[in-house]
């Protein structure tokens, strides 16, 4: 990496450790960017009008355009040339809940359907008492109409990891050009290379780790195996932390393996595994960890001589391993086909936890993963055959409209009354998966 890059990147993540999550802040922040703000009396928008659906309404505080500026954009299939507007949009939400939930996605597809139809914005979201803010960018399906692919970035400013640092460096002004800033735009946030980065340093590590441990173990297959496990188990830690689910800090493991290295961070990320494996734990020690009823955090049956030489040749690596993986954004939402998170998410979890057991032992644990395509197809034809009950509201065009944006005749248009009362069906009804073994002792959740 050249030596302006590296700068580069340092200057952005001083400037997000100075950066407010308010409307204020994230108008500075724009402004550091390199936009230039629009007046202050112009940059209201009526959420009212842009926002008819009732629901995103109350969740909405305040819109506003920050940033505008005149551009034309060149269709890549006809190459025909469209007038317009780059914008930034900034959106105040009621609470921190509606932050972190999947409005930021709905609000962003509403706003671009209906009430912006010229423009290309990317959308900034912040909420009252939250340290974080949220960034989405979107790209219309050129080859399906109507369908909008929204890609978010939630940016925690108490953990700020490499991700959010490099995803903000390419939205710098400096680096746009007015023939090109409509398509800067809409290429903005790209998740894709947060997965392929996560997997290839993903699987260095593993190498080294296996290379320690093969003259401990001697078999291959257990060699393989334990570091596999092991690696799985420290990426599951990462998305409990990004739950809040370790003593409530999205910044646990930076923050208690802070100064520990070698075997002594090796015996602490041990006892954190027997904390998450022990039902009705009193020693708050660690913090205040949940029990998971699940084989993943189990003890191997070694001895004591042998869990010694392993923490040797473990222990060079773990340092590393940590400031990896706290490079990466971790997110507990699964991405689908038009919403798309921006950091490591459950499909690669479950990829990853599949693979920490030899295959001859999967049966026997049911470690086996649903992959996200025949997860999709199951839950659309679930919905699709539920929705049929409902004759008197969609016809069998409708429905296939509704659950899988088939084009839809326009004899078949759903008037707005009938959308909202098969909405509301939909939110009457649960999907189970029977497969699910695992959830943290005491919570609920909501496999659909």
């Amino acid at each position: 990496m050249r030596f302006d890059a590296v700068e580069s990147l340092v200057n952005i993540k001083s400037l997000l450790r100075n950066v407010e999550p308010t409307a204020q802040g994230i108008e500075k922040l724009v402004t550091s960017l390199g936009y230039r703000l629009i007046s202050t009396n112009e940059q209201l928008l009526d959420s009212d009008a842009l926002f008819q659906q009732k629901d995103l309404r109350q969740r909405i505080i305040r819109t506003r355009r920050v940033y505008a500026q005149s551009a034309t954009w060149i269709h890549p299939s006809t190459k025909q040339p469209f007038s317009r507007d780059a914008a930034i949009i900034l959106i105040e939400l009621i609470d921190e809940q509606t932050l972190r939930s999947r409005w930021p996605f709905e609000i962003t597809r509403y706003a671009v359907r209906f009430g912006l139809q010229t423009s290309q914005a990317l959308f900034f979201f912040v909420a009252p008492d939250s340290r974080s803010f949220v960034v989405t960018a979107y790209v219309e399906i050129l080859d399906a109409p109507g369908r909008i692919e929204v890609r978010r970035l939630v940016v925690d400013l108490d953990n700020i990891t490499r991700t959010d640092v490099e995803s903000i460096l390419a939205l710098t002004y400096s680096r746009m050009r007015p023939d090109t800033i409509i398509d800067e735009f809409r290429m903005a946030l790209p998740y894709l290379k947060v997965g392929q980065d996560f997997f290839r340093e993903y699987h260095s590590l593993f190498q080294l780790l296996t290379k320690r441990l093969r003259p401990v173990l001697k078999v291959e297959e257990e060699t393989y195996g334990y570091a596999q496990r092991l690696l799985g188990r420290i990426t599951f830690l990462y998305f409990l932390q990004r739950k809040g689910w370790l003593d409530a800090d999205r910044a646990y493991l930076k923050k208690r393996a802070s100064g520990l290295h070698g075997r002594e961070l090796f015996h602490f990320l041990y006892g954190l595994f027997d904390k998450l494996n022990t039902e009705s734990n009193r020693d708050k020690s660690m913090g205040n960890i949940p029990y998971l009823n699940g084989s993943l955090f189990e003890r191997e049956p070694y001895p004591q001589e042998q869990i010694k030489k392993i923490s040797e040749a473990c222990a060079p690596l773990l340092r590393d391993i940590l400031k990896v993986f706290d490079q990466y954004n971790f997110t507990i939402s699964e991405s689908t086909p038009l919403d798309k998170e921006v950091a490591v998410d459950p499909e690669l979890l479950g990829s990853l936890f599949e693979s920490m057991l030899p295959e001859s032992e999967r049966g026997d644990r049911g470690t086996f993963y649903t992959h996200q395509d025949e997860m999709l197809f199951m839950a659309h034809e679930a919905l699709r055959v539920y929705l049929t009950r409902f004759r008197e509201l969609l016809n069998r065009d409708q429905i296939f409209y509704v659950i899988y944006g088939l084009d839809l005749q326009k004899e078949f248009r759903i008037e707005p009354k009938v959308a909202r009362e098969a909405k509301d069906r939909l939110r009457e009804i649960k999907i189970l998966d029977p497969a699910v073994r695992w959830f943290p002792h005491g919570r609920s959740t909501s496999p659909a």
